[in-house]
Order: C-alpha cells, then structure tokens, then sequence
C-alpha cells in the first residue's frame, strides 16, 4: 500500500511541509505519512527507484531538483512540460507522474493580496523553476507587462524560450520601472540569508509600490527588509506555499483544497 509521502532537497532543514501536510491529513482522517528527506542531486535516482518500488505514494520537490527530477519522469503535466520544473511527484503503478502547483499557489495568493492586481506590472528576478512558474502565472492572469532582470542575459533567453513573446528580459542595473517587484532567486533562504539581489537603493529608485518574496522561512527576508526601509509594501510566500500544498495534497488524495 502506497501511504507514505514526502518532501526532497537539499537543504531541507527549514522545510516547514511536514507541518503543514500532516494537519491536512489529520483534518482527512487518512492514513497517511508525511516527512522530509535530504536529497541532492547524487542522491535522486536513488530516491526515485526506492519511492517507485516502495510505499511511496508521491513527494514534494524543492531546490535543487525542480529541473533535475524531470529526467526520471514517466508521465508530466502540460504546465511542467512548458516550465520545465516539477514540485510534485505522484506514484501510481510504479509509474512516475510529475505536476508543477507553484503556479497555481502564487495566482491564488497575489490575486488576493494586491487589489487590482490585472492593473500593474510586474518584475520578476531570476529565471530558475521557481521563476519560471511566477511567469507562467503572471501570462495566465493576462498581466501586460513582465519584465525578467537576470546576471547571465544568454542564459535567461535559453530558459525562458518558453515565454519569448510574454516577457521582455533585461540585466540588472537596467532601469526598473514596474509596479510588483518578485524575487524568485533564492536569494535570503537558508544559507544566504544576508543575501538580497536588490539594494535598499535599487528599491529607493524603481516606481515600485508592491515587495514579494517567495521565500516564507525567514519570514522577512533581507530582501523584503530593504523593501520596507525604501517604503514598499511588502509580502513573503506563505500564501503561496499553502496553495501549492493544498493542490498537491489534492494530486496525492483526491481532497477538495477548498474543504481544507
């Protein structure tokens, strides 16, 4: 019987998903377990194969292996194919299926944080996973300007190719004139926490009024703490982090997010 589920990456220490899955299992009554488990990528086709030939009913996916995971896929969604990263693995006759639900847990978060949000424009820095599922969020929500900054302009075309007629992409230090700035780097996580791709100046000189991060653990980023200095209103990526979590738990079990 597949009952056991689970959270990789590498670190995973500041995970806070077992948390969070384990009281929605509680609220179901299922019998179900939920961990986290260190893994980098040496260590995926080892997990992979014991999960695929185990109880293993599916498992979150966090840094580094959004991009990693896909080789071992069976099956994948339209929204992983076009994004090329997956947070969510589901387990069913030892096939492999992968889904991505960071998208729909930032489009329910920042439509009800940001009041009209449809009016403004948005920044996005960073190309990775997680970066590319803001961009395919922010095109389904119809935004009408995204604009990318990058360090490495080649390298953001090459993986961004996806979005080329959505967004226009810039390098750091180019004027930034939107009204939402994103930080989906990974910069302020665990292990760089003193880390932030924009000054306290950067922020002090865009027409920004909107801050969010992705990150939720710290909950206040250096990111989001130079935003404030310079007066944007800021957000973290709790809100997002519950939606993708209640939509994978819904993958996994078949239970109504919205019940939760």
């Amino acid at each position: 019987m597949r009952n056991k589920l689970f959270v990789i990456g590498s670190p995973i220490e500041q995970s806070k998903s077992p948390e969070v899955m384990t009281d929605f299992i509680k609220a179901n009554g299922l019998d179900l377990s939920y961990e986290k488990r260190e893994v980098n990528k040496d260590g995926l086709e080892s997990f992979v194969n014991e999960a695929k030939q185990g109880e293993v009913l599916g498992f979150n996916i966090t840094t580094p292996l959004k991009e990693e995971i896909l080789k071992y896929a069976d099956e994948m969604s339209e929204a992983v194919k076009v994004l090329d990263a997956a947070n969510t693995a589901s387990l069913a006759s030892d096939k492999l299926s992968l889904h991505n639900t960071d998208y729909i847990g930032f489009m329910k978060d920042i439509t009800s944080l940001i009041p009209k949000y449809e009016r403004y424009s948005y920044a996005v820095l960073g190309t990775g996973g997680a970066a590319r599922s803001i961009i395919y969020a922010l095109t389904k929500l119809d935004i009408f300007q995204i604009t990318v900054y990058t360090r490495d302009e080649v390298e953001a075309h090459y993986k961004l190719k996806n979005f080329e007629d959505d967004i226009e992409i810039y390098p750091y230090g180019y004027g930034m004139d939107q009204d939402v700035i994103i930080n989906a780097t990974g910069l302020g996580m665990a292990g760089r926490l003193d880390e932030s791709p924009l000054s306290k100046e950067d922020f002090e000189m865009s027409r920004a009024g909107f801050a969010y991060d992705l990150t939720y653990n710290p909950e206040e980023t250096k990111f989001l703490t130079l935003a404030k200095e310079a007066g944007l209103i800021t957000m973290n990526g709790w809100g997002m982090f519950m939606g993708q979590a209640e939509e994978a738990f819904k993958i996994w079990t078949g239970a109504d997010r919205n019940e939760l």
